[in-house]
């Protein structure tokens, strides 16, 4: 029910926005041209509709990124209305800035300046009414939906807060039924009618239309005899999963597979179309960073080999998302017989994290050095990106060996494609020696994930790589 009432609201909000983007264009164009100076330029119809259909896309973006299309009420009028002003300020400033700077036809000030007057008060008025409507009013009507909730005194709560914050045209939480003796409910917010033995009586006494059961885990109750009690005398119900815990609502999700309802557990900040900017965004860096990895390989393979004997690039195996083996490129920055000279490098048994003896180690080449240095070394691994066996942003590709001695926890940063460059690099790179803390940048990461949260790392990596910071 909270969901189809909001998507009615948000797509009535829509078309409610987009006819006063266009009214308020027009409106604005022919007022400019009564109040206009006489021997000035009358800016074309065409720009104006220009105009009207760029802040109407602009509008549904920006308005939608500031929660004025979500499901999620507004705490106070004054906070909604900050929202709106912040929107249609970005969006006046992105377009009509970005004409004036590019020399576009002429840009009526008069013009601008009515036009965000009037969308402004517009939108403000509509939203001013929808606010009082739904916050004082609309679940006092005397056919609001009235909801019980059964459950222990948490649950209660953090539905109760829930539903004060859903976007509908009228519910009202009638009471609830506490489950233990927690005294902690505000009764101002969902006051306590009874307990499960009243059932019967507090649905007919009180004209309930929904009940949501939030019962917790240990609770011995036979709740398929009260849902049937509801099927029975045409009560609808929800019920909150036993397993779901307030302190943590992320981490569960509800889908439907073919009407099939199933809980999803939600183990990273991964969504659908959060990969999939991601996979562009790799693509498009994929493709740019092959271009120049094939400008320099003819450089690059000049000059190891004249350094040192060996193959002009390196191949390792690799592990990626969950466990899935792939070979990773780079240019040889080291002796062809690298292998064969570890005398010097100290792995660590419990991580598999090499360590070296000395501060320098031996087996890299002057023309290595340098190459790693610059990071020019990693270029190769575009070629990974574009195949799809790594992400530009994401964590370390660790080696079977270290993967092989993995505790539990360590898992968890392999659950996603590995990165050309990630937290770990733009945090200090080599200098950052303990294996632990390298898995808890990686888990920040992938706890934290945000596309852009991706191109801050991005940027920050361009700079990293210019100032060589970290480089060995």
């Amino acid at each position: 029910m909270y969901t189809q009432q909001f998507n009615i609201i948000a797509k009535t909000l829509m078309i409610l926005d987009a006819a006063i983007i266009l009214i308020s264009g027009y409106a604005a164009y022919y007022l400019s041209i009564i109040y206009r100076p006489e021997n000035t330029m009358i800016m074309s119809s065409y720009y104006v509709l220009i105009s009207i259909m760029c802040i109407m896309f602009l509008n549904n973006y920006l308005m939608g990124s500031f929660g004025l299309y979500g499901e999620k009420r507004f705490t106070s009028f004054l906070a909604m209305s900050q929202a709106i002003i912040t929107a249609i300020g970005l969006e006046f400033t992105g377009f009509f800035g970005s004409a004036f700077f590019m020399g576009k036809p002429h840009v009526d000030r008069i013009f601008v300046l009515l036009f965000f007057i009037l969308i402004f008060t517009a939108m403000l008025l509509v939203r001013l009414f929808l606010y009082f409507y739904i916050s004082k009013h609309s679940h006092k009507r005397l056919y609001s939906y009235n909801i019980l909730i059964a459950g222990s005194a948490r649950r209660i709560k953090n539905i109760a807060d829930a539903l004060e914050r859903q976007l509908s045209w009228g519910h009202n939480i009638t009471g609830c039924i506490c489950t233990d003796d927690n005294t902690e409910i505000d009764d101002t917010l969902a006051p306590v009618l009874g307990r499960m033995d009243d059932f019967d009586q507090i649905i007919y006494d009180y004209q309930i239309d929904e009940i949501i059961f939030a019962l917790p885990r240990d609770f011995p109750l036979d709740l398929k005899k009260y849902l049937n009690r509801c099927d029975l005398i045409g009560v609808a119900y929800k019920i909150v999963p036993a397993f779901f815990d307030p302190s943590n609502p992320k981490a569960m999700a509800v889908e439907t597979l073919h009407n099939i309802p199933v809980l999803v557990s939600n183990k990273s900040a991964f969504n659908v179309s959060g990969l999939l900017y991601k996979r562009m965004l790799d693509i498009l860096a994929g493709l740019v960073g092959t271009i120049i990895f094939l400008i320099i390989y003819p450089f690059a393979a000049i000059s190891i080999k004249l350094d040192s004997p060996g193959p002009v690039m390196f191949k390792q195996c690799r592990i990626g998302m969950h466990g899935r083996k792939f070979y990773i490129y780079k240019f040889r920055t080291m002796v062809a017989d690298a292998e064969a000279q570890k005398a010097g490098i100290l792995v660590n048994p419990k991580t598999a994290w090499p360590e070296l003896k000395t501060g320098k180690d031996p087996r890299i080449t002057r023309i290595g050095s340098f190459l790693r240095k610059t990071s020019l070394d990693e270029f190769p691994q575009f070629l990974n990106v574009l195949k799809g066996t790594m992400s530009l942003i994401g964590t370390r590709p660790p080696t079977p060996s270290e993967v092989d001695v993995y505790e539990d926890w360590h898992r968890k940063r392999i659950s996603i494609k590995p990165g050309l460059t990630g937290l770990w690099q733009i945090s200090g790179r080599k200098n950052i020696t303990d294996f632990a803390e390298v898995v808890k940048l990686d888990l920040a990461y992938i706890d934290g994930w945000k596309f852009r949260r991706d191109i801050s790392i991005l940027w920050k990596t361009a700079l990293t790589v210019v100032t060589c910071k970290g480089a060995k």
